[in-house]
């Protein structure tokens, strides 16, 4: 309520003078409870009128629409713009009116609330207010734009505890305010609104696991609102499956059960005033495609098996397998090496960087020698083998009897090699042992070279039955 400087207006005016009589009905109307929300075209309070000549628009205004009308009814409302614009409310301010103005209040100690006529959340406090008429004490009296009328603060004219307004906001800040009954004025000293928003949603994908992803937010906060927690809701939009998974703000994993597109959504949620409210999730929607798990891939690649050099009756084996490294969640687990001799006899490796292994046969014979793998698949292990990690070897048996005559022990015994040369008898006229005699000349094809190609059969002969047979004494033919 206002006062009225005029007492014959007293009974009649909700922005001037009180009035018991207009405050039972206003009251019984419930002055403080706003039967209007917002709608295509207005907004509309139920708060009221003031038909004093106080009144910047007469009897006030039950509607946006009905603000912007008489704004522009110059002729009815004289003064108006001047009035406005003082207080820098502008044409174009009024003009969208019924997009930006919410229903508040603004009370005698000059404090101004939104949500609603009893709303409790403060925007502005020092509220100054316009009239007409000089109320005194209190008032201020302005010229401007050729019009003369009184500013105040709302102490001076309120006789009522609060009256209902048109509040104006502009991304949670407070512009100006215009009082429902009267169509008074109000500007006032901003009170920094608790900000809170939801700045980033980041996912990526686990690479250990194609189908699990990594979520988490950004956000930030202030003036009095704290973050209190986020909750990611997932929706398949292949399957149509939606789900909700709580946590902080630092990484939550969630692990896919079906492929598809999968939309998540960050609900990231405050405390402000005691109360909890929620933040916009419009820059904390993405979208992410989980792929049709593949079928793991996982074999013994090659076998390789040789002569150990420093032990002749010793092989070496080794082998390669695939994926090298983990992939796909497949990971080397160990290796088995069958000699194809007593399984009692098997190595198995379980180092991935060193599979080569040392084997002593104690038989002569063929065997087959292979590798099998296995590998971590998922949550199980997969074993495998294949033709190319199997090879057969062969051991030949040592002779058994070599020959004993001084330096021909590396021959068989059997060799044409193990015999003991006799020198053949002297020929009548050939010099005795010790003795220097010139040979006889027989012509080319003589004696050497018959001593040469006998020497050079006999050579012949016993290697090549020592290579055949024995072939390295139990190496790998």
């Amino acid at each position: 309520m206002v006062r009225n400087s005029h007492f014959s207006n007293i009974i009649k005016t909700i922005c001037s003078m009180f009035s018991f009589f207009l405050l039972s009905v206003v009251l019984s109307a419930s002055i403080f409870t706003t039967l209007a929300s917002s709608s295509a075209s207005a907004l509309t309070i139920n708060g009221g009128s003031d038909c004093s000549a106080n009144s910047v628009i007469n009897c006030g205004a039950t509607t946006s629409q009905q603000v912007i009308n008489d704004y522009n009814n110059t002729s009815n409302y004289p003064g108006v713009h001047a009035i406005y614009s003082y207080f820098g409310i502008t044409a174009t301010d009024i003009a969208s009116l019924n997009n930006t103005a919410v229903v508040g209040h603004v009370d005698k100690d000059g404090n101004v609330y939104v949500g609603g006529v009893n709303g409790t959340t403060l925007v502005a406090t020092a509220a100054i207010t316009a009239g007409r008429d000089d109320i005194s004490p209190g008032s201020t009296k302005v010229t401007y734009q050729g019009l003369t009328f009184y500013t105040r603060r709302p102490a001076i004219s309120f006789l009522t505890s609060s009256i209902a307004a048109f509040v104006v906001m502009k991304a949670g800040v407070f512009q100006y305010a215009i009082l429902a009954p009267c169509g008074n004025p109000v500007k006032a000293t901003i009170v920094p609104q608790p900000t809170y928003s939801c700045t980033a949603l980041t996912l990526s994908i686990a690479s250990s696991d194609p189908n699990t992803v990594a979520m988490s937010v950004t956000h930030a906060q202030a003036n009095g609102a704290t973050f209190k927690n986020v909750t990611y809701v997932i929706s398949n939009t292949t399957a149509g499956t939606t789900t909700s998974v709580s946590g902080g703000d630092s990484n939550v994993s969630y692990t896919f059960s079906k492929p598809g597109v999968q939309k998540i959504v960050a609900t990231v949620n405050f405390t402000v005033s005691g109360s909890v409210v929620m933040a916009s999730s419009a820059g904390c929607s993405k979208s992410i495609t989980i792929a049709p798990p593949s079928t793991p891939n996982y074999s013994c690649s090659t076998i390789t098996v040789s002569n150990d050099p420093t032990n002749p009756d010793s092989i070496i084996v080794t082998s390669t397998y695939s994926p090298t490294t983990p992939t796909n969640g497949v990971s080397f687990n160990s290796v088995t090496y069958d000699f194809g001799d007593d399984p009692a006899n098997d190595i198995t490796v379980t180092n991935p960087i060193n599979l080569t292994v040392n084997y002593t046969y104690a038989n002569p014979g063929t065997y087959l020698v292979s590798a099998t793998y296995t590998f971590n698949v998922g949550t199980g292990t997969e074993t495998v083998s294949s033709a190319n990690c199997e090879k057969n070897v062969t051991f030949l048996p040592p002779p058994s009897t070599m020959c004993t005559l001084p330096g021909l022990t590396q021959y068989p015994a059997n060799s044409p090699n193990c015999v003991t040369v006799t020198p053949p008898p002297p020929t009548p006229g050939s010099p005795t042992p010790g003795s220097t005699t010139a040979l006889v000349n027989t012509g080319p094809g003589g004696i050497a070279l018959f001593a040469i190609i006998l020497g050079s059969a006999a050579i012949v002969s016993g290697t090549g039955y020592y290579l055949t047979v024995r072939y390295k004494n139990k190496k790998l033919l």
